[in-house]
């Protein structure tokens, strides 16, 4: 190779590297990103880190909280870039924070596979640490996406929208891993699913979303003597039926405190006040 091709594919080098970076996202200030979610910063200083990080104080932002591995949250952030004006994303103890302004509503958006998903919002900047500990809130609800593509169901539980807990949120906020733990019908469904697997827990998931069990074959596209017979199953070793009055709404209050046990990890709360070690299930 002669000097001047040399010198040329230098250039052309240098030309490449310029483009890609020109279009690439400019780095998260994470000081700035986690101090805007802070509850205790005063609202000028707030305000102040969010014109570093291009907001307002009026800007509609989203606030996602995220467990997942650095490449699964790369994945993630990356697949909000074309539908948000600003996507800032930071490390916060055991989850991630990223923060998307003007999101487009009628995005399908996708968690990457094995990935932990919620969010809170759109809500105006100022109200960026409600929105946060939302989220946070809310994660604790979810379930690792089986699907790198959505849109989801609501039964999924692989994006959970904060809006939608309702009178839930509380038992996330007060109840510890360790507290659940001792409730008798979580061990006894503990139990069911490490005899019979995650098959079953599914099974369980689609009966306390619908009407019947003909209705949940209809929502897993299973016949529905197969549901009814793991539904049947799951019954005699629960000790109870779940189409007697408030059966369902116990199964599912089960699933729901599973949930948040399996989750306990992502938003700590001190609930165990001292309780005695739990005692035999019968």
């Amino acid at each position: 190779m002669d000097a001047q091709a040399a010198l040329l594919l230098r250039r052309l080098g240098i030309a490449v590297k310029v483009a890609l970076l020109s279009h690439a996202p400019p780095a998260t200030d994470s000081l700035a990103l986690r101090s805007v979610v802070d509850g205790g910063l005063e609202v000028t200083t707030r305000a102040r880190m969010l014109l570093r990080l291009g907001l307002k104080e009026t800007s509609a932002v989203t606030a996602f909280a995220l467990h997942a591995s650095a490449e699964s949250t790369w994945m993630f952030v990356q697949g909000l870039r074309p539908h948000a004006r600003v996507v800032l994303d930071a490390p916060m103890d055991n989850v991630h924070l990223v923060m998307a302004a003007d999101l487009d509503p009628t995005a399908a958006l996708g968690v990457p596979v094995g990935a932990r998903a919620a969010f809170a919002g759109p809500c105006p900047a100022s109200q960026a640490p409600e929105a946060w500990r939302l989220a946070r809130i809310a994660l604790r609800f979810t379930r690792p996406s089986p699907r790198a593509h959505g849109p989801y169901s609501v039964e999924e539980a692989t994006l959970v929208d904060a809006t939608r807990l309702g009178a839930h949120a509380v038992l996330a906020e007060t109840l510890s891993a360790e507290r659940i733990a001792l409730v008798p019908d979580v061990r006894r469904l503990n139990r069911l699913v490490d005899e019979y697997g995650e098959d079953m827990l599914v099974c369980l998931e689609a009966v306390a979303a619908t009407e019947s069990v003909r209705k949940a074959a209809r929502l897993l596209h299973r016949h529905h003597n197969s549901v009814t017979h793991r539904a049947e199953r799951a019954e005699r070793h629960m000790g109870f039926s779940f189409t007697e009055p408030y059966g369902r709404p116990r199964l599912f209050l089960t699933l729901v405190l599973r949930r948040l046990q399996d989750s306990g990890h992502l938003f700590p709360v001190d609930g165990t006040d001292g309780a005695p070690p739990a005692p035999p299930v019968p």
